[in-house]
């Protein structure tokens, strides 16, 4: 997770350096394999929708499917 405002967008096999968002002490470098956009533009204020929205059912099949990824 990143700031709105950080630069450049992080990149896949770049190592960084992260910290805890509440427990200084905890910090950790990590490289990652692939950096996903989690985010996209479907309103926009001048030109009202400018994608698609995606079904219900297809958030949660995705949602689901990327769960099952999650290391526990």
């Amino acid at each position: 997770m990143i700031r709105a405002d950080m630069d450049p967008v992080p990149e896949p096999q770049k190592r960084y350096f992260c910290r805890h968002p509440f427990v200084e002490s905890k910090r950790v470098y990590v490289t990652p394999t692939r950096v996903e956009k989690l985010s996209s533009l479907v309103w926009d204020g001048k030109n009202g929708l400018v994608r698609d929205i995606p079904s219900i059912q297809s958030v949660k099949e995705y949602v689901h499917k990327q769960l099952s990824k999650v290391h526990r």
